[in-house]
């Protein structure tokens, strides 16, 4: 007869994943000459595929890809940041 055997965890660890204060993908340049571009998601996993191909389109292409319109990060810019309601900010950088 097989033996069960009941395992206790010893660690339960939670990791925070941070995502932008609108909780909205970023993407797009950062300065007028598009020097610095910057790619800034919650949905990485799923949105990688898509993201790679419009991003590598601007970047290497040269071109301006409207469906990343949206998720410009000058959206930010002059504005105040308050974090997402009911959460807790934590440390320094946390979204």
């Amino acid at each position: 007869e097989d033996e069960v055997v009941r395992l206790r965890p010893v660690v339960i660890g939670v990791g925070w994943r941070v995502l932008p204060g609108d909780r909205l993908t970023v993407a797009g340049p950062v300065d007028p000459e598009r020097r610095h571009y910057v790619v800034a998601t919650h949905s990485g996993v799923t949105l990688a595929p898509l993201l790679g191909r419009l991003v590598r389109s601007e970047l290497v292409g040269g071109n301006t890809e409207e469906t990343l319109a949206p998720f410009r990060p000058d959206r930010f810019a002059g504005s105040e940041w308050t974090p997402a309601p009911g959460r807790l900010i934590r440390t320094v950088g946390e979204q």
